[in-house]
């Protein structure tokens, strides 16, 4: 009998930790952006239509993007960003836009309310992306990246963003905005 119960606790384990495993598997797929979703910019190329607008927060972000990608510092202007890529070398970035929200009035908590970048209205564009060369991403990770914008008039300025590369000063994302963590 002992070892009958030995062997349902083998098994149990086993399989609680194989359900874990795909559990993770699961997680990391997911992460992984499908290959139809992934846009690129480059030089003299992209997979928007609407690099240099800011007609929306997903054109904005596009725009940025080209900044950092192409070493334009007049497509920041574009969208209100002051970003000086002096001295970088022009390459190419892939990018996921993974959600697009709205910010509202509830959202913003007691310690939120005196924060410039994050107000009722705004919207925050989240992404991953990786920049690399011109002729490649294939081995270069993915990186979060936040980028929080406000209406005006017809057009959408960039009031802040956050990523490893470009913005030293970032803002801290809110708990609520924060994405679950994935692996690289």
């Amino acid at each position: 009998m002992r070892s009958l119960g030995a062997l349902r606790a083998f098994l149990f384990t086993v399989v609680a930790t194989s359900l874990a495993s795909m559990a993770t598997a699961q997680a990391y797929a997911q992460s992984k952006p499908p290959a139809d979703k992934i846009g690129r910019i480059g030089p003299g190329q992209a997979t928007s239509g609407c690099i240099g607008s800011a007609s929306s927060p997903v054109c904005s972000t596009e725009t940025l993007l080209a900044c950092f990608a192409r070493a334009e510092p007049a497509l920041c202007a574009k969208v209100g960003a002051d970003m000086r890529p002096a001295g970088r070398e022009a390459g190419a970035v892939e990018y996921w836009i993974e959600r697009v929200s709205e910010i509202r009035a509830e959202d913003i908590t007691e310690d939120l309310r005196e924060l410039e970048w994050f107000k009722a209205g705004y919207t925050l564009v989240e992404l991953r992306r990786r920049g690399c060369a011109a002729s490649g991403c294939t081995d270069e990770s993915w990186e979060d990246m936040q980028v929080y914008l406000r209406p005006r008039g017809a057009s959408w300025e960039i009031v802040a963003w956050r990523g490893d590369l470009e913005q030293e000063s970032a803002p801290e994302v809110p708990e609520n905005f924060r994405p679950a963590s994935r692996p690289q």
